[in-house]
């Protein structure tokens, strides 16, 4: 028997509800293409920026906790990445091959960063990937990096904020006739918040949830946290399996704010955790 998986949300659809979140597994034309020719519905290209504003990354950023004695099996993963470190006109490029070689039925997002208070860099970000992007993911969850830098989850924490964000490129998105969702972070806040200040101010959507910010352990050698690059670390982004029970909750807890709000045409993506086919179901329960 033949199960059609056909989804839509808001003037979208696509092949399936399986989506790969914006993360290192979609940063660059090659692994992206290879998630939506492997069966993925939608693939969401790693968090894009102005060029002074990137991150320059560094090796050995990863940390994961292992399940018992067994350390090639992890509940949790941790990275202190930031987002991505190519040049706007590289991931251009990228964003152009993917957008002339993905398969039918398959939508690619694009995640966007910037200043609250920046709205001619928002305006350079969307129209220069308005070419490629069937909707755009406002990043404001990112806890680590950007958020010293006032970005990311250092905006997502503030509904004054998001409204702001949600104010610029909602006149943009229908400027260019594509959807603009804001990706929200569980991290200082009650997401329900910063969610509802985005939809009052014209958001398509919301995206939850992003990675928790946490230490994932000390290395007993150094005392250092882990992961460690060159002697020194921080809390980053905590994902995998482990995240997963808080990432329904706070999806249910968004559910149910849209709806008492008036906002049930509004799309709700929920992502964190995800392990195997049923726990797809499991957020769309």
């Amino acid at each position: 028997m033949t199960i059609d998986l056909r989804t839509k949300f808001g003037p979208l659809s696509c092949k399936n509800p399986l989506g790969i979140a914006s993360g290192n597994l979609a940063t660059n034309a090659k692994t992206t293409l290879a998630a939506m020719h492997a069966g993925a519905g939608v693939v969401e290209y790693k968090t894009i920026t102005v060029d002074h504003l990137r991150t320059v990354n560094v090796g050995g950023r990863f940390a994961t906790f292992p399940v018992g004695c067994a350390p090639a099996q992890s509940i949790a993963r941790q990275n202190i990445e930031g987002i991505s470190e190519h040049t706007l006109e590289k991931n251009l490029a990228e964003l152009a091959e993917i957008h002339n070689g993905k398969p039918a039925g398959c939508l690619l997002g694009v995640s966007i960063m910037a200043p609250h208070d920046k709205p001619e860099l928002w305006e350079e970000l969307m129209s220069k990937t308005s070419p490629f992007a069937d909707y755009w993911a406002n990043n404001l969850g990112c806890p680590q990096d950007v958020s010293e830098r006032g970005m990311g989850a250092a905006v997502g924490k503030s509904a004054v904020l998001v409204a702001n964000v949600a104010k610029i490129t909602t006149a943009l998105g229908k400027k260019f006739g594509i959807p603009v969702y804001h990706k929200l972070t569980p991290n200082d806040c009650d997401p329900r918040e910063p969610g509802l200040a985005a939809l009052t101010n014209g958001g398509d959507g919301l995206l939850a949830i992003n990675t928790v910010r946490a230490i994932m352990g000390i290395n007993r050698g150094t005392g250092c946290p882990v992961p460690t690059v060159g002697g020194k670390s921080c809390p980053g982004g905590m994902s995998g399996m482990a995240v997963r029970p808080i990432a329904l909750r706070i999806c249910a807890e968004l559910a149910q704010m849209m709806r008492g709000n008036g906002f049930s045409d509004r799309v709700l993506i929920g992502m964190g955790g995800i392990n195997e086919g049923f726990n797809i179901a499991e957020f769309l329960m």
